[in-house]
């Protein structure tokens, strides 16, 4: 890391059961099974939905992935934390989720 911030991978994975992982466990699991990973479902929103093993809603894809990351927020934070909502390119969206109050 080196000082730099840590990168939570978007990508996801459906598992037999249809559980979604997310992030580098996804990443983990694309070798197994290449056909249920999706390494960018942010590209993926026009589609409506995807066939990863079988057809998963994008909104679920998207779903899972920002879950991860409440989950990995509220695991590094204490207190408050910031969010910021990027689009593609790495510019920083107008609107950004400025305090998320982390629950216990």
């Amino acid at each position: 890391m080196n000082g730099s911030p840590a990168r939570l991978p978007s990508a996801v994975f459906a598992q037999d059961k249809g559980d979604l992982l997310t992030g580098h466990d996804a990443l983990l699991s694309a070798r197994q099974a290449p056909e249920r990973f999706e390494p960018n479902p942010k590209l993926r929103v026009d589609d409506g939905s995807v066939v990863l093993g079988a057809e998963v809603a994008v909104v679920d894809l998207l779903a899972a992935v920002l879950a991860r990351v409440v989950l990995e927020a509220q695991r590094v934070a204490s207190g408050g934390f910031e969010i910021p909502i990027r689009r593609g390119g790495g510019q920083q969206a107008d609107a950004q989720m400025r305090r998320a109050e982390s629950a216990p």
